[in-house]
């Protein structure tokens, strides 16, 4: 199955100043939660949501702003449902949300992963208010308002069509070329995902199924399958991804425990993880939600944080690295049959074209043009004796 590239638009240059904002908004949530108590009101992917859409301005969200709302509102309202009523453990609670959202993300063809956190973290979490998916409503209607702020026509007064005309030709990214993803390649992230929740259920460590690592494992599956990179450039991204993401854990744990405070250490990690990331222009959007993490947890469990998310990094970028090899393997060997047909036919219909009989013309009719002999070159036409020049086009003797 083809896969079809989106449009390349122009990539904001993520500046200094587009740090305030991000970091301000996920400051006053996770101040508002510990000042009031309520854990529940604090949203970690609204991190990785205003720093991909108002930072490095994504041109896949920036083309869908009414995804980032109402797609990990749903999400979250789904997980709270199932965390309260299901009455499963908290395994197969897992598996259902996380099957659920990565079915809805294929078949919207949606850019905005995130929400697939944002399902899993209530059961991760054990978080059953109902305050948390109204934070998260909350929150992502104000990432989507200021998306659509900054897309707004120059020029009110002029008519639709050339606004948006002049729209698209200053943003050639806004022009949506669906970025198909094959249905079999949600199947195989479905495999990983069940797998991860394995090991995290039968070891009992809940770390081992950090929602924001998922994110990170269905991008890296999505970017191998669409740009076809080679082996050694998924190894190198993979290894980047996880050491990006151990350090983070690090920093979010150290200035949890340096500053003694859940807020101040959760604000301190961000800032830093934040301008690495703007330093070095890396768009590893989970790396926000995983500085936040360590905020929700109790003290006995930041030792534990600090080597699964590495150890879980690892895994699901090497099944990430597998999961298209094996996907090519598969297609190859069904292809080959289809490939031995294909040139079977071709040699019969040849065979069949030399042994037709050759017919004659009728009587009467003109005889067909033969290319093999000698052809005369037509060199210029000579002008000579005529009554105009060679240069007008034409000779009139």
């Amino acid at each position: 199955m083809a896969v079809i590239q989106p449009t390349a638009g122009p990539r904001h240059v993520p500046r200094s100043w587009d740090l305030l904002a991000p970091i301000a908004v996920t400051g006053v949530m996770v101040a508002v939660a510990g000042t009031t108590g309520h854990v529940d009101a604090v949203f970690p992917e609204l991190a990785a949501l205003t720093f991909g859409a108002w930072c490095f301005r994504l041109p896949a969200w920036h083309r869908s702003p009414w995804q980032l709302f109402w797609l990990p509102s749903a999400m979250a309202t789904v997980g709270v449902s199932i965390q309260r009523w299901s009455g499963w453990s908290r395994g197969p609670e897992e598996a259902a949300i996380g099957t659920f959202a990565v079915l809805a993300l294929a078949a919207l063809d949606s850019p905005v992963v995130p929400a697939l956190s944002a399902g899993l973290l209530p059961v991760v979490l054990g978080v059953s208010s109902w305050l948390y998916p109204l934070t998260v409503a909350l929150s992502t209607a104000l990432v989507a308002g200021v998306v659509m702020w900054q897309h707004r026509p120059a020029t009110p007064s002029r008519p639709p069509a050339i606004r948006r005309r002049r729209h698209v030709a200053r943003h050639p990214g806004v022009t949506r070329a669906r970025q198909h993803w094959p249905w079999q390649m949600t199947g195989w992230f479905l495999l990983v995902l069940w797998a991860a929740v394995t090991v995290a259920a039968v070891t009992g460590i809940p770390l081992l199924a950090l929602p924001p690592l998922f994110v990170a494992a269905y991008d890296q599956i999505r970017n191998r399958a669409d740009e076809r990179r080679s082996w050694r450039r998924s190894v190198e991204r993979a290894l980047r991804d996880v050491l990006l993401l151990g350090i983070a854990a690090g920093v979010a744990v150290g200035a949890r425990v340096g500053l003694g405070n859940r807020v101040e250490g959760a604000v301190a990690a961000i800032v830093v993880v934040a301008a690495f990331a703007v330093w070095r222009r890396i768009e590893l959007l989970p790396l926000f939600p995983i500085a936040i993490l360590p905020a929700l947890l109790p003290a006995n469990q930041l030792s534990t944080y600090l080597w699964t998310v590495p150890a879980e990094a690892a895994l699901l970028g090497l099944l990430a690295v597998l999961v298209p090899v094996v996907r090519d393997v598969t297609t190859s060997r069904g292809a080959a049959p289809a490939l031995v047909s294909s040139i079977e036919r071709s040699a019969r219909r040849t065979v069949d074209m030399e042994n037709a009989p050759t017919r004659s013309p009728p009587p009467g009719s003109p005889l067909p043009r033969s290319d093999s002999g000698p052809r005369r070159s037509r060199g210029p036409r000579s002008c000579e004796g005529a009554t105009s020049l060679p240069s007008q086009g034409r000779c009139d003797a």
